[in-house]
């Protein structure tokens, strides 16, 4: 039934991603009954923070049909900035709350990442672990239905306080309220840039390091390398790696 919309005109990669998606939800459900409890009882989105106990409570309930990513390091090769626009649907009505989680790997404490709201909607908490993973918490300022005619564009950014360079790799988790699509851009500086980078697309992120063929970037001067990943599948991993 999918290719016969793709056929007469769909969005191939939206439709795909979007059975992907609501297969999960109908298998969740599924396994709610068989084991007695009320597949009802989840339908409905939290719509207060005291109503969440995982943020998979928030992320079930929308899904994000596109993510344009840029992050930016600077002269020593510290990221400065992820900035994210979250193109949102809504799975189930009444959708208000987003979550987004980051964690900043060559620099693990608390006070490295801080999460800010730029349009579309608010920063209600961002929730710190002892090793600095940072939960973000975002009020939408609305209610999203899966009625809407047109998707919700939240767009916000996490900033890193540190000194020490990143890790070299980019890694994107495709969790549950994932992205369809993402682009992914990537801006270094002198004199951080790197030898050689490559884009990975993979279910095991040790992958990741392992650059597969077609997959490496032609050096560039600049140091800006960008890359538009479609048909993500949930649970995957995709970004950028590179060797310093």
């Amino acid at each position: 039934m999918i290719e016969t919309y793709i056929k007469l005109g769909g969005d191939g990669v939206l439709l795909r991603s979007l059975y992907r998606q609501m297969r999960a939800i109908t298998d969740e459900l599924a396994r709610g009954r068989r084991k007695g409890g009320d597949a009802t009882a989840t339908v409905f989105p939290p719509q207060h923070l005291g109503d969440v106990t995982d943020h998979n409570d928030v992320q079930k309930h929308y899904f994000v049909e596109a993510n344009e990513v840029d992050c930016s390091f600077d002269e020593r090769g510290v990221i400065e900035e992820f900035r994210c626009v979250a193109t949102i649907r809504a799975k189930s009505p009444g959708v208000r709350l987003y979550y987004s989680g980051h964690t900043y790997s060559s620099d693990r404490q608390p006070g490295v990442l801080r999460a800010e709201a730029i349009a579309g909607g608010a920063l209600l908490e961002a929730r710190e672990s002892p090793t600095g993973a940072l939960q973000a918490y975002f009020d939408l300022g609305t209610s999203l239905s899966p009625d809407d005619d047109k998707a919700h564009n939240l767009t916000f950014r996490i900033l890193v306080t540190s000194d020490s360079p990143a890790r070299p790799i980019l890694v994107f988790h495709n969790s549950r309220g994932g992205a369809c699509q993402m682009i992914l851009r990537a801006q270094f500086r002198a004199p951080a840039l790197p030898k050689k980078i490559w884009r990975f697309a993979v279910e095991d992120t040790i992958d990741a390091e392992h650059p597969s063929p077609g997959s490496e970037f032609e050096v560039a001067d600049d140091g800006l390398y960008d890359h538009s990943f479609g048909e993500l599948t949930p649970s995957w991993s995709y970004g950028f790696a590179w060797m310093w």
